[in-house]
């Protein structure tokens, strides 16, 4: 019997039928994987609420400040623009994660990071989920902790209650969309703003990094996934219309 090799033209035809193959089935890994990451966060979310309202629980109804001014006892030194994350944890409401972790409850697993950050979330919570920074005038309770010149504001749980506040959202996925970084901060805009959408610059907004759709949670503890047309002027929130290039 003869033996008998591939040809040059038949090895070619094994090749291009692979590649078909291949880019048949990345899509659909991709967007299998996608779907997982977007699970993986909105558990992250639910986990993050318990500490929040843990934290609401043991300080009269109001919800941690998306920033705070705080004196670290075990550290000894008081911290400016301490994120929320941080100070739940620092209260033991929440696990602690080592400096630079990537792998942790308090970054979506899709978040996107500039050079300076990509380390993961910081023990100081500046990296991390954004919690809903309130207005200043505008209510959302009161001033974080004791700084004078602070404008980040602690909500009230109960405040919530009040019927033009029932589809205010409280956190979730976020992005500062100049520096491309998750951030701990989301700025809301009162009802009287019909356009939600904000540009590059300094602003911290939702971030629609799940298929075209940000992952948010509420003050009652329900989590959902919102399109851009769902982030109407009755949830308070803003979201990045555009980003630097190469954040999405």
């Amino acid at each position: 019997m003869k033996n008998r090799f591939f040809t040059l033209i038949e090895l070619l035809v094994v090749i291009a039928i692979i590649a078909i193959l291949a880019a048949m089935l990345l899509p659909a890994l991709q967007q299998a994987r996608a779907r997982a990451q977007g699970t993986a966060c909105i558990s992250n979310l639910k986990n993050l609420y318990f500490g929040v309202s843990a934290y609401a629980d043991a300080n009269k109804e109001f919800f941690p400040a998306a920033n705070s001014t705080v004196y670290y006892a075990e550290r000894k030194k008081k911290y400016t623009y301490f994120g929320w994350t941080a100070v739940l944890v620092m209260y033991k409401l929440l696990p602690e994660y080592k400096k630079g972790s990537k792998s942790n409850i308090y970054l979506c697993p899709t978040g996107t990071y500039a050079p300076a950050t990509s380390q993961g979330w910081s023990d100081t919570g500046d990296v991390s989920y954004g919690l809903a920074k309130g207005i200043k005038g505008g209510g959302w309770g009161k001033r974080a902790y004791y700084e004078p010149a602070d404008e980040y504001y602690h909500a009230n749980r109960k405040e919530f209650l009040e019927p033009e506040k029932r589809n205010a959202i409280l956190g979730g996925d976020s992005i500062h969309t100049q520096s491309l970084y998750q951030t701990n901060a989301l700025y809301v805009k009162d009802p009287s703003v019909t356009n939600r959408a904000v540009g590059i610059g300094g602003n911290r907004a939702l971030h629609m990094r799940h298929n075209g759709k940000a992952n948010v949670f509420y003050p009652a503890g329900h989590v959902k996934s919102l399109s851009k047309g769902e982030i109407t002027p009755d949830t308070w929130m803003m979201y990045a219309g555009a980003v630097n290039p190469g954040a999405q």
